[in-house]
């Protein structure tokens, strides 16, 4: 770490980082291969207020690579910016608490780990004449798909790669809830993503102007303005992103770092948010009485296939329609809790660990095994699933936790590399 003034500069390979603490900047390059985003800084939104830090301190170097810089905002907020550039591959990460210091509740909409914006003196430089966006779904909203910058189509604008609930894009911004990579045909890679889902639901916006990238936004969205009482803190999913060589695969090495965030948080608890009802299929009921166009059931995980379950689903989904309002399903399909009549037969269909013993991944406050979707048995199941459902009059589906996949573990004979299960 080298410090001169105001000024600190982090480098890790070939990716240089340099804060500035007055006004709080980020500028992020890789001068080898002309890739370049300077001038971000983090940002809180209260309402129409945004909220910038006009000067920071550093509160502790910790590891080589690693800072923990603090700053005060009005009115009575302080923000703490946690910076840490890995090494491999070298890449920022980047945890944003903000703290109520103050003596009243102070309401926030949402808090951007990451905001580089012309209009406020950020700027993006990518090289290359037709860049091109690939998302890879973490979210069943945004399964994996490539579009070019320049395309002015629905999809592209964000219309059918944005999730449920990230908004859509306009002409000069894409939005994706998951990771993404952004590069030329054999140009270099700017990659990034979330790797923590905590809480709250994220996205991404990129500005472009016809085929040229112009700003970044990563942003973690409360589905209605979070209410932060005095002495309390709020946390910002963390963000992630890196600047690659050309032909790099960004979306590996964010899955690789997902995976470990995941299983470092093994046995921490989840909450189940917004409309969304968790329990037995008689407490449906209550959700019809809302006055929405969809209703979201949100189940703890997997779903058993008994005849109970698709029957209730069945009446409730009728329900839904002779209301008007389109009935959905939000679960994880591919994780089981560990006490279930699958996992007890077919224990060879889940991810183990070279002892042997089945992993566990905490979702929603109970321990799941995860299944391996690269087996043939365990996607003819999943396939069965999906039919039952829709026999049972549920078509819309809100799959989560999909990265499960990429957990390091045992995958059977083959042993297929996590991202390529996750592909699959």
């Amino acid at each position: 770490m080298a410090e001169t003034g105001d000024r600190i500069e982090l480098r890790s390979g070939s990716l240089r980082l340099l804060i500035e603490l007055a006004p709080l900047r980020l500028s992020l390059g890789n001068e080898a291969e002309g890739l370049h985003l300077r001038g971000a800084r983090p940002r809180l939104k209260l309402g129409e207020q945004s909220l910038f830090a006009d000067r920071a301190s550093v509160v502790e170097p910790e590891a080589s690579g690693k800072l923990k810089l603090r700053a005060d905002l009005d009115p009575g907020l302080e923000l703490e910016l946690e910076i840490a550039l890995a090494s491999d591959p070298p890449a920022l990460e980047l945890g944003l608490r903000v703290s109520n210091r103050g003596t009243r509740a102070i309401e926030i909409n949402a808090l951007d780990s990451l905001f580089c914006d012309p209009a406020d003196g950020g700027e993006l430089e990518l090289p290359g004449r037709e860049l091109r966006m690939l998302q890879m779904g973490f979210h069943s909203g945004t399964p994996a798909r490539s579009t070019r910058l320049s395309d002015q189509t629905r999809a592209a604008r964000g219309g059918e790669t944005a999730g449920p609930r990230t908004p859509a894009g306009t002409r000069e911004s894409l939005t994706s809830d998951v990771a993404t990579q952004v590069s030329a045909p054999s140009g270099p890679v700017l990659a990034f993503g979330f790797v923590s889902h905590r809480n709250w639901f994220t996205h991404v916006s990129l500005r472009h102007h016809g085929r040229i990238a112009r700003g970044l936004r990563a942003r973690t969205v409360f589905e209605s303005a979070s209410v932060l009482e005095p002495g309390a803190d709020l946390h910002a999913e963390r963000f992630w992103i890196t600047l690659l060589p050309s032909r790099s695969d960004g979306i590996a090495h964010w899955a690789s770092r997902a995976a470990e965030t995941m299983l470092a948080r093994a046995m921490e608890s989840e909450e189940v948010l917004g409309l969304e009802v968790a329990g037995p299929i008689e407490s449906l009921g209550p959700l019809l009485d809302q006055d929405v166009r969809v209703a979201t059931l949100r189940a703890a995980a997997q779903l058993p296939l008994s005849k109970h379950t698709l029957t209730g689903l069945k009446t409730w989904a009728t329900a839904a329609r002779a209301r008007g309002i389109r009935p959905a399903l939000c679960f994880a399909p591919f994780l089981l809790p560990e006490r279930s009549e699958l996992a007890d037969r077919h224990p060879d269909w889940f991810l183990s660990d070279d002892g042997g013993g089945l992993i566990r991944l905490q979702h929603r406050g109970e321990p799941q095994l995860v299944l391996d979707p690269g087996k043939p048995r365990v996607q003819g199941w999943l396939r069965d699933l999906a039919t039952s459902l829709k026999r049972a009059g549920i078509y819309t589906l809100e799959l989560e936790r999909l990265d499960a996949c990429t957990l390091p573990g045992r995958r059977g004979p083959e042993q297929a590399p996590a991202l390529e299960a996750y592909r699959r």
